[in-house]
């Protein structure tokens, strides 16, 4: 989802790709975040996202990196496929 958001700003703001070093993140701190409301923010489709697909992006924003190290069995296969469906929602809109 990180990367599908920080896509939709290059094509937002007409930038051939996201900026990777420090030289070019230079003045532009506010997108060198891994921050997916801040991310969403700066994509340009917010409000269609949390007015159309709020339930998708609620899922998806309960991931945390941390749970690819919890003990098999911590996140049912219904939480785990509500999230890839969730996630695959907003995919093809971003």
């Amino acid at each position: 989802m990180e990367l599908a958001l920080k896509a939709r700003i290059c094509r937002t703001l007409r930038w051939s790709g996201f900026p990777e070093t420090s030289a070019e993140f230079k003045g532009l701190q506010s997108v060198k975040t891994h921050d997916l409301e801040i991310l969403l923010r700066l994509s340009g489709v917010e409000p269609k996202i949390k007015t159309k697909h709020m339930a998708e992006w609620s899922l998806v924003l309960d991931w945390d990196p941390e749970k690819r190290y919890q003990t098999i069995g911590q996140t049912t296969r219904q939480e785990a496929a509500d999230m890839i469906a969730s996630a695959t929602k907003l995919l093809s809109i971003l």
